[in-house]
């Protein structure tokens, strides 16, 4: 992204959480790209630690997604008191799940939308692989959509790290009722699974064996 773009960006996001970006990791991708990622800290209105990636929507993707949009960018929240500045196994954690979308569509070329499914060994994790979600936190999909420019738009998507059992269910029953079933169930924000985690049990119910 060139400063304009940046600009644009991060006040995008300001207004998409209504707070202001608290810092910025610079140049964290380890190849040609540079990619910034935007942390935000938690607020009343969205409780928990963001981290959001500036760049990634330099690459095109091969074709469109149903929006006619063929540029990501990605985000991942997680618990507010984890602070990863003081932990590098969290660190570490939540950005190699942050970057492995974006990994994927360059070195593969790619194309990944909701509901994609990127797999990875993680470290001190029992999570196995990285799933892409529409950001629940967020009412409209349009909220997602951020204009960089005349003709560079680019889609925000919900990075959520899935264990085996997740995994194997998404395999067995779609990804999209693994979506429904497990992370957009509860009725409101606090009831519902929405954030990022390094380990989590999962037991499936037999009505949901369906």
């Amino acid at each position: 992204m060139n400063l304009k773009e940046q600009d644009k960006f991060i006040k995008s996001i300001e207004t998409l959480f209504n707070q202001k970006c608290d810092y910025i990791f610079h140049d964290m991708a380890e190849d040609w790209l540079h990619i910034d990622v935007l942390y935000l800290g938690p607020t009343e209105e969205f409780p928990f630690n963001k981290l959001i990636t500036m760049g990634e929507s330099d690459f095109k993707m091969p074709k469109k997604n149903y929006l006619g949009i063929k540029r990501n960018e990605y985000m991942i929240f997680y618990d507010k008191n984890i602070d990863v500045l003081k932990n590098k196994d969290d660190f570490e954690f939540f950005m190699n799940a942050l970057f492995l979308p974006g990994i994927c569509v360059r070195d593969q070329n790619e194309f990944i939308e909701p509901y994609h499914e990127v797999t990875s060994d993680f470290e001190n994790s029992n999570m196995v692989s990285s799933l892409l979600i529409f950001p629940q936190v967020m009412k409209k999909t349009s909220e997602i959509v951020i204009k960089l420019g005349t003709f560079k738009k680019c889609m925000c998507l919900q990075v959520m790290p899935i264990n085996q059992v997740e995994s194997e269910y998404g395999d067995q029953y779609g990804r999209d009722k693994l979506v429904r079933d497990f992370f957009y169930k509860g009725k409101t924000l606090s009831e519902s699974i929405y954030l990022a985690e390094k380990y989590r049990n999962t037991i499936v119910p037999e009505e949901l064996k369906k």
